[in-house]
């Protein structure tokens, strides 16, 4: 029996306001002030055994790896990626419609009280994913992409592939006979840059 749980990583922008119309004051050189964290599957991808549906509610970000992951396309094509690097954040609510080749992410503070942050995925990875990387051929960003927007590759991942989607991306755990034998991610279209390829 083959049970799978799932998590939307919401589509969201509007670069520098607050969860509470309120304009946030942090400058933009503060996205060398955020975490990226290393995180267990669960929690970067918001498994938990009681869930049964999509946790639109999730905020956790940062990043983690896996022995094995599959990336599912609308069409039901598949990719097997051995030892990937995956690399969750989280879109703002309303992308600026002419923002073709970057997503604003947003970072929610644990204190209600604290202004939204927002930050390009350019920037954010420029400054942050050298930090993370290691032995992998394969880098993977959970990140939804309401406006199929073309992802330039970070100078940073030297020889090794970047995977990014198109629209939302929603992660599913895969559990044979109770036990998680898989980890899969879906969205309508993946994308793969290589080293010697152009986005």
């Amino acid at each position: 029996m083959v049970v799978a749980l799932a998590v939307r990583r919401v589509a969201a922008a509007g670069l520098w306001s607050s969860a509470r119309s309120r304009v946030a004051q942090r400058p933009p050189g503060a996205v060398a002030d955020l975490a990226f964290p290393r995180r267990g599957v669960d929690d970067l991808l918001a498994f938990a055994p009681e869930r049964e549906d999509l946790d639109l509610d999730h905020e956790t970000y940062g990043h983690c790896r896996l022995d094995q992951l599959t990336l599912v396309d609308a069409m039901g094509g598949q990719v097997e990626l051995p030892v990937p690097l995956i690399v969750g954040l989280h879109g703002a609510d309303d992308q600026p419609p002419g923002l073709t080749d970057d997503i604003v992410l947003e970072f929610c503070s644990p204190r209600a009280s604290d202004p939204v942050f927002h930050a390009l995925l350019s920037r954010f990875l420029e400054v942050h994913l050298a930090s993370a990387l290691g032995n992998e051929h394969d880098v993977v960003l959970a990140v939804c992409n309401p406006n199929a927007a073309r992802l330039a590759r970070p100078t940073s991942l030297g020889p090794r592939a970047m995977h990014y989607a198109e629209g939302p991306v929603d992660a599913w755990r895969v559990e044979t006979d109770g036990l998680p034998s898989g980890v899969r991610l879906h969205a309508r279209r993946w994308h793969t840059v290589r080293a010697d390829e152009a986005t």
